[in-house]
């Protein structure tokens, strides 16, 4: 099974996330950064797979859900491009993410309907 790539565009960097790893480049410099993920161990292969991901509205922060029920979150870093600010499980499979506007909460929606709020500082869900 071919897996679908996503792009995700913010004023100074382009993310593609694809399989186990996110590329990111500068749009200024072209310089890339490439993020991998390592899967639980309990993930099966065919589905070992970026679910979700998105900047944030300051675009400061990147997050990327994965199928494993991982959800990665990093922060932009001076020239670094981006640095792993936290990781953190979410007990079922979600699909689809949300920055609050003031990016001290992560939205996070699963395939039965439900929302959990997550706060950035401290993380609390």
């Amino acid at each position: 099974m071919t897996k679908m790539a996503s792009i995700h565009v913010s004023p100074e960097y382009i993310a593609i996330g694809l399989g186990h790893s996110i590329e990111v480049v500068a749009k200024k410099s072209q310089e890339r950064f490439t993020y991998p993920h390592v899967f639980k161990q309990d993930c099966n292969d065919s589905e070992k797979e970026i679910d979700h991901a998105l900047f944030s509205p300051s675009h400061q922060y990147f997050a990327a859900l994965y199928s494993d029920k991982v959800i990665c979150v990093w922060k932009s870093g001076q020239e670094t491009g981006f640095e792993k600010f936290l990781e953190f499980d979410v007990k079922r499979r979600s699909t689809s993410l949300a920055f609050s506007e003031d990016e001290a909460v992560i939205y996070v929606a699963d395939k039965s309907g439900d929302l959990y709020s997550c706060q950035l500082e401290g993380m609390f869900c």
